[in-house]
């Protein structure tokens, strides 16, 4: 079973990461707003609407503690595919986004990382950005593979 510290570091790492972001371009999925739990843990996630297109992403332990992941994260689609952008910041407080293809399947929540290892250079423009996802959000090791615990969502 996953821990709140596992939860949290499957949401602030392992993912691409880059100082640009994927276009906006989606209202907010209102199926992803509420609050998802791993199993009987206690464990979850909760996103939260902001106002615009924006939420904000929240890991809780199975004592009810909280951890503020992001404050304004945002959802896109890019050929079909579900994204989160969790926008977050760096050790030097520097602003980071993270990217995760996510899906919603009869009340059960999976994501899973863009694939850091996959990124041959760095990323110099929010153009390049979404080339780069163009070109590429269809290849095999793009994506890290799916998480095996899905989240259910709180009734």
């Amino acid at each position: 079973m996953l821990t709140f510290l596992t939860i949290v570091t499957i949401l602030i790492s392992c993912a691409l990461e880059s100082e640009f972001s994927l276009e906006n371009n989606r209202l907010i999925d209102k199926n992803l707003i509420g609050t998802w739990f791993l199993n009987k843990s206690g464990e979850g996630i909760v996103f939260k609407e902001n106002k615009g297109n924006t939420f904000s992403v929240t890991a809780i332990d199975d004592k009810n503690h909280t951890d503020i992941v992001s404050n304004n994260s945002f959802t896109s689609t890019i050929k079909d595919h579900k994204l989160i952008n969790l926008v977050g910041k760096n050790e030097n407080e520097n602003t980071i986004n993270g990217f995760y293809e996510y899906r919603l399947d009869n009340g059960k929540l999976n994501f899973r990382a863009v694939n850091s290892d996959y990124s041959e250079r760095p990323i110099t423009s929010q153009e390049e950005l979404l080339e780069y996802f163009n070109k590429n959000i269809d290849k095999k090791g793009f994506f890290e593979e799916w998480g095996k615990t899905p989240f259910y969502k709180k009734k």
